[in-house]
Parts: structure tokens; sequence; C-alpha cells
């Protein structure tokens, strides 16, 4: 293991290397070690006010719920902890929910706008990004995503997203609004937000043998590529191209 994870970061302070944090996401597959869940704080399993050290083998990865738990005297034992950092939740799968519940739900694919539409981006025939709507209004939102060079990464299915190869370096889920998954030191693969009733897909890759969609970009500026063999087809209304629904109806589709 590299030694920059072996030693306490800022001696005498609760800051914990970013290094440090990402081994212990790694280590229990990006999410809560109790019970799954995306959205992570990091517990000492010996506490820091008794001499517990900022070290992967002190630290797991839990939820706010959890992490309140593991705090309170008497809930769960320090080898109870211990346990839950060996074994963790996702070991096999990552996945959490979107939660999204909106009259007027919009997709924001770099410039392109979608509302209330159900197949977003298809490659040829098969659907790489969708959503639908439930009798109750919830939307459920589904994605398959890839790295730069075509490998697969990640997918949504129906709000649920889940991690699907072990080339994944980082996983974040902040503020249960924004999702992060990287490949390597500054190679973010994927990247969304969800504001309001806007899900805005600001980084992604989609491709397969006949076209290809590069998506780049943050919260100020987006930079799209679109590379297709044949057609590209959707409606402009002026300088952003909006694609309305009814839901089921096809969006944009790279041929």
């Amino acid at each position: 293991m590299n030694s920059i994870l072996q030693f306490t970061c800022r001696a005498n302070s609760r800051y914990i290397s970013s290094d440090i944090r990402r081994v212990v996401r790694q280590r229990s597959r990006f999410g809560c070690c109790v019970c799954g869940c995306p959205i992570i704080e990091y517990h000492h399993i010996t506490p820091y006010s008794e001499g517990g050290e900022h070290t992967v083998e002190n630290l797991i990865a839990l939820c706010p719920t959890c992490h309140k738990r593991a705090d309170k005297e008497g809930s769960w034992s320090v080898d109870q902890v211990r346990k839950f950092g060996d074994s963790p939740y996702n070991t096999d799968t990552t996945k959490d929910r979107f939660l999204i519940d909106s009259s007027d739900f919009v997709v924001r694919l770099g410039w392109i706008e979608f509302r209330n539409c159900s197949q977003l981006v298809a490659l040829g025939k098969r659907i790489v990004l969708e959503s639908r709507r439930m009798d109750d209004g919830i939307i459920l939102v589904s994605g398959y995503f890839q790295d730069e060079e075509g490998n697969p990464i990640a997918k949504i299915v129906e709000n649920e997203w889940r991690i699907l190869t072990d080339s994944v370096w980082d996983v974040e889920f902040l503020n249960a609004s924004r999702l992060t998954v990287r490949v390597g030191p500054g190679r973010v693969a994927l990247k969304m937000r969800i504001t309001g009733n806007v899900l805005e897909v600001q980084q992604c890759f989609f491709r397969d043998s006949h076209a290809r969609l590069f998506l780049r970009g943050d919260d100020k500026s987006t930079n799209m590529k679109i590379e297709a063999s044949g057609n590209t087809r959707f409606r402009s209304r002026n300088e952003r191209i909006v694609i309305e629904g009814p839901f089921g109806a096809p969006a944009l589709i790279l041929n």
C-alpha cells in the first residue's frame, strides 16, 4: 500500500486526506458498509477522541444515519463496526435511488433539453438514456454509461445506479444530488446533478460501432461532440435544442 495512506494526515487535525477517503470508498464499494446508501461519512473505528488515527485501517464509510448509530454508546461494539468494514453491504453491487418527483421533468444533455420525453438517446436500436413517469408521478431514469474508450462503467436502472467494472477509480454522491464517477485521477467518465425538476448530465460518453456522443462540461460550460454515420434527428428551437414529449416518444437518435 502506498505509504501516504499509513500515516495520520495533518497531525492533531480532523482533516482526512483525499487519498485515504478514496481508498475507504473503494473498499466499501462506494456506499455505506451497513446499508449501501451512497451518501457517506467517515467513521473512526477507534474513536478520534481516544487517539484513533486517520488511516484506512481505522476508517469505514457509513451513511449519516448509520454513523449516528455507530457513535451512540451501547449501540454497536467496535468489533461489530470492524466486521461491517470487513464485509461491506456493497461487495457485489452498488446502488441507490435518485428520488425525482415532478410534473414537469427536464433532462439536460449539454445544449439539448428534453421535456417529458421517454427514450432520450438511442444508439441505433439500443436505448442508452431514457425516463418514464409512474402513475404516482415519480420519474424513473435509466441509462447505460461508458468511458471514453467505450468500456461500460455504470448504469442506472429505474433510479438505481450500479457500478459495472472494477476499473472505476472513484465514485462520489454529494448531498443526494451530485454523482461523479472517475476511472482515474482527473478522468471523469460520468457527472450529473439534480436540481429541482432538472436532471443535468454534465459529462458522459455513449458510443457503438456506428455513432458516438461525447459530452464534457461542468456547472458553467459544456462541450458536446456528436458523430454518426447516419442522420441525427431532432427539432430545434432558437439556440437551444428542445425536444418535447409526450412520454413514449423517442428524442435523439444516432444511427
